[in-house]
């Protein structure tokens, strides 16, 4: 991957909301796993109550 490929990858992974792809780091002959931030798992706690509320709040006018 040449340096501007990566710099668009990165662009893209900082993109999205909550946790991202980029905490993933690969480098040559080595897989690491960077933990999420504090912030990052609060981010994606919040995104998964408002999934969670939304969805039951359809179910709930559903039945």
């Amino acid at each position: 991957m040449d340096a501007a490929s990566a710099a668009e990858q990165e662009q893209a992974d900082t993109s999205t909301e909550g946790l991202s792809i980029q905490r993933l780091a690969l480098t040559p002959g080595q897989l690491r796993v960077v933990r999420p931030t504090e912030a990052e798992q609060v981010a994606h706690k919040a995104k998964c109550e408002a999934h969670q509320l939304k969805w039951f709040e359809g179910a709930a006018s559903d039945a």
